[in-house]
């Protein structure tokens, strides 16, 4: 209905004004910018155990480390400014890699490597109770952040040839195959775990201690921790899954460049977008010559990924703010839904809810 680049920091400003719509549009600046952050951080620490200069054992970042970071994320500032045609090129490549390649992992371990028995014993389905179901989903375990990508159509609806038929789709579909993507991968590594594979550290910071079978909650101290999958297939014996254990490596640096990417355009949009609804100055809507596309928000977005990875130069401290922050613009999303209904009942809508009325 209102197909605007940035629309997530804009849409809010016709419902609830324009304080609330600074407030939630700051919120969303802050989980954008770090999520470029994490995606860079998180190619350098998988590089950072083949060429261990990039992070300390405690995994922060060294200074060289924060500079290949900055450089990452330059390289893909550097591709969106050049336009969203080419980078879209870039990132169907590397989506289409990212299902193929989880795809194929769930196919081969279940079709070779699967241990009926994990699924029943050790406490059976759930067995750290439901408790613990609820846990992973609140916002600073990474399970919410992992599904947040839908977003990103919105984001780019101002420059889609039909955003009528393109958002909705790319919307709905998004959430869909992710879900069944992100349910099929939990079964095929629950199925794929031998416990006699995994060991625990002992008072010298060694894996030596063998993990007691059905010990769920400690695997993420286990030596599993930094790369499950990988680990599962490494560890297995057979020959095709230990091959395949390399791709997946070659994955851990593919897949977070394809979000840094996005989300490099998303934070540069989500300025544009503030920009032309008066909260920013104008030189921040202003647009290159040649390639149409707001290179200023693009300077200040690569500016504040880059100070993200100082004060925050771990993983798992910088996905818990993200998150926090990116939910809090969630908050307006359904209250707007019906203020518009409400308000503008006239306004042309090319999808309409069954048994609506307002």
């Amino acid at each position: 209905m209102f197909p605007f680049s940035g629309s997530l920091v804009r849409i809010d400003h016709y419902v609830h004004g324009s304080i609330s719509n600074y407030l939630l549009g700051w919120a969303y600046l802050i989980g954008s910018a770090t999520t470029i952050s994490m995606e860079a951080e998180a190619i350098i620490m998988y590089t950072n155990k083949y060429l261990p200069l990039f992070s300390t054992e405690s995994g922060y970042l060294t200074p060289l480390g924060i500079l290949t970071a900055a450089a990452l994320i330059g390289v893909f500032t550097v591709i969106q400014v050049i336009g969203v045609n080419v980078f879209g090129k870039v990132n169907t490549a590397i989506t289409i890699w990212k299902f193929i390649i989880p795809t194929a992992t769930v196919i081969l371990l279940i079709t070779l490597y699967l241990h009926p028995g994990n699924f029943t014993a050790y406490g059976g389905f759930a067995p750290l109770g439901w408790a613990a179901v609820f846990t992973a989903l609140i916002p600073p375990s990474g399970i919410i952040w992992a599904y947040e990508g839908f977003r990103q159509a919105l984001e780019y609806a101002g420059e889609a040839r039909n955003p009528r038929r393109d958002v909705p789709m790319a919307l709905v579909l998004s959430i869909i195959l992710v879900a069944i993507l992100y349910m099929a991968l939990e079964i095929a590594f629950i199925g794929g775990i031998d416990w006699s594979k995994i060991y625990l550290p002992n008072s010298k910071g060694q894996y030596a201690i063998p993990i007691k079978p059905g010990d769920w909650s400690d695997l993420i101290n286990s030596n599993w921790a930094g790369s499950p999958f990988y680990s599962e297939l490494y560890t297995s014996g057979i020959i095709v899954l230990v091959l395949w254990a390399t791709i997946l490596l070659i994955d851990a640096w593919i897949s977070p460049a394809g979000t840094m990417g996005v989300y490099i355009g998303t934070t540069a949009r989500s300025l544009y977008g503030l920009s032309r609804q008066g909260y920013y100055p104008s030189i921040f809507g202003n647009l290159h010559e040649r390639f149409q596309t707001p290179w200023f928000s693009f300077l200040i977005t690569y500016l504040i990924a880059v100070l993200f990875l100082l004060p925050f130069p771990t993983w798992y401290q910088i996905v818990s703010i993200s998150t926090t922050a990116t939910i809090i613009n969630y908050l307006a999303g359904g209250p707007a839904l019906v203020i518009l209904r409400r308000t503008a009942p006239n306004v042309d809508r090319p999808y309409k809810a069954p048994r609506c009325h307002y």
